[in-house]
C-alpha cells in the first residue's frame, strides 16, 4: 500500500524509475501536485500526468447529520493529462464527438474539451476513504493514461490537423474489425 500523500506517491513512482517531481502550485491554498513524465507521442511532444489530492468537508454536501464519519471528510486523487496542442474552433464539434466515442473504450478515465480554451484533456478522479492506495491500483491508473496517450491521442491530432475525420476513423476501424473476425 502507498500512502495517499503526494510525497509518498512521488517516491513510490520514482522507485519504478518513473520521472516524477512534487511541485507547489498554489501557496495560498497549499495545493501541490506530482508531475509524472509519461513519454512522447509520434510528433515527439512530451506528456505529463498531474496528480493532485483534494480533501473535502462532507458537511457542505450532505448536512451535519448525514455526514458519514466523525471527521466529515472525503478525499480524492485527481489524475489529469493535457494534450499539448490546441484545436481550431471549427473542429470543436468533431473533437467532442471523437471524445465521446473514445470514452466508451476507456476503463475509467475520460477525455474532455475545455469550454473556453481549445484544449483536450484526459482525467480521472479516484475517491478514497482510507489514507492509502494499493500499489497495483496506482500503477494501473498511470498505465491507463499511458495507454490512452499511445492509443488515442493520434486520433485527436489527426482530426485537429485535418488528416482525418471522425467518420474516416470509424470506417478504418470497421475495416480492421471485419478483417480480424
Amino acid at each position: 500500500m502507498v500512502e495517499t500523500n503526494l510525497l509518498q506517491i512521488k517516491n513510490f513512482l520514482e522507485s519504478f524509475d518513473l520521472q516524477a517531481g512534487l511541485y507547489k502550485i498554489d501557496e495560498e491554498n497549499s495545493l501541490d501536485e506530482v508531475l509524472v513524465y509519461i513519454g512522447q507521442d509520434l510528433a515527439q511532444r512530451s506528456y505529463f500526468l498531474q496528480i493532485r489530492r483534494f480533501d473535502k468537508d462532507m458537511k457542505q454536501y450532505v448536512g451535519e447529520e448525514m455526514a458519514p464519519d466523525p471527521e466529515n471528510t472525503f478525499s480524492s486523487l485527481n489524475f489529469f493529462m493535457g494534450l499539448p496542442f490546441e484545436f481550431p474552433e471549427e473542429k470543436r464539434d468533431e473533437i467532442c464527438r471523437l471524445a465521446s466515442i473514445v470514452n466508451k473504450m476507456l476503463p475509467f478515465q475520460t477525455f474532455g474539451v475545455s469550454e473556453e480554451e481549445k484544449h483536450i484533456y484526459c482525467q480521472y478522479n479516484y475517491p478514497f476513504v482510507q489514507e492509502d492506495i494499493h500499489e497495483n491500483i496506482l500503477l494501473g491508473i498511470i498505465s491507463s493514461f499511458i495507454f490512452a496517450k499511445d492509443t488515442f491521442v493520434q486520433f485527436f491530432d489527426d482530426v485537429t490537423h485535418e488528416k482525418a475525420t471522425v467518420d474516416s476513423l470509424i470506417q478504418e476501424a470497421a475495416k480492421y474489425t471485419k478483417t480480424h473476425e
